[in-house]
């Protein structure tokens, strides 16, 4: 790539939310394939272009019915060369306006692997996987990873985490941007959720999963008080659905959710 593809893959990664980035990299890339007669570059300034096109919206059924079959097929096609090592190195992968943006690994290679993802593909979504529960040091380190400052949306149900993994990873000062994160079925108890809940970054996530979890009244009546502490600030919640099916939340943490406005109106349970 040359030094200004690279410069305009740059701003892609830096402010992977905004579609104007891919839209001038798709001009350049467009000039360089017809330079080149680069089919596949050529294909992919198209994919991007009705990734775009598709993620604002406001076309009608037809419209959008025809674009959403070519772009499948660009990336039945195309897809494995644009994800490039990320065939190999993940469990699975998925494309937003004409990247990569979500991957699911194991939480060992993305460990190893988080510079290299991060600084070609502005993945934002991500679902750690394990064989088995991680360990404390594991998590510790995951904290320390600042690439996952890109990551909105993060995904580690299921892994063992624990209250005493939550309490390692709410240290990190890199989540910044993180708005969805799933810590279900982990076993986590109050001193995890009252981790999470004075975590830097926790006055960020709009949507977090504590399904199937060991969260009863004392840890709801923990939630209550910071979800109350919020509003008597005169300050916005901005949490917006927190999930806690599968939690023996028992009658007496069914009464501390009722008795929290804040509580009740975003919960699932």
């Amino acid at each position: 790539m040359v030094p200004h593809g690279e410069s305009l893959m740059q701003a892609i990664l830096d402010r992977p939310r905004e579609s104007v980035h891919r839209e001038i990299y798709a001009e350049w890339l467009e000039q360089v394939a017809a330079r080149t007669g680069d089919r596949i570059a050529m294909a992919h300034v198209e994919f991007i272009r009705l990734g775009c096109t598709l993620a604002a919206g406001g076309h009608d059924n037809l419209s959008r019915m025809r674009m959403e079959r070519k772009h499948r097929e660009l990336q039945q096609s195309y897809g494995p060369r644009w994800a490039g090592k990320l065939v190999e190195q993940t469990a699975s992968w998925s494309f937003a306006r004409g990247f990569v943006h979500s991957i699911d690994i194991r939480l060992e290679e993305y460990l190893k692997l988080a510079e290299s993802i991060h600084s070609t593909h502005p993945v934002e979504h991500l679902k750690l996987l394990t064989e088995g529960p991680g360990t404390i040091a594991v998590w510790r380190t995951l904290a320390t990873i600042q690439h996952t400052a890109h990551v909105r949306d993060l995904d580690i149900s299921n892994t063992g985490l624990g209250s005493n993994g939550l309490e390692a990873l709410a240290a990190s000062p890199w989540l910044s941007n993180l708005e969805r994160l799933n810590v279900s079925g982990n076993g986590i108890g109050e001193k995890g959720v009252r981790a999470l809940l004075n975590a830097g970054f926790f006055s960020g996530i709009r949507w977090l999963n504590l399904g199937h979890n060991d969260i009863g009244p004392g840890t709801l009546r923990a939630i209550s008080e910071h979800l109350t502490s919020i509003t008597d600030r005169g300050e916005v919640v901005q949490l917006e659905t927190i999930n806690l099916h599968g939690n023996p939340l028992t009658r007496a943490g069914a009464n501390v959710i009722r008795a929290c406005r804040a509580f009740h109106d975003i919960v699932q349970w």
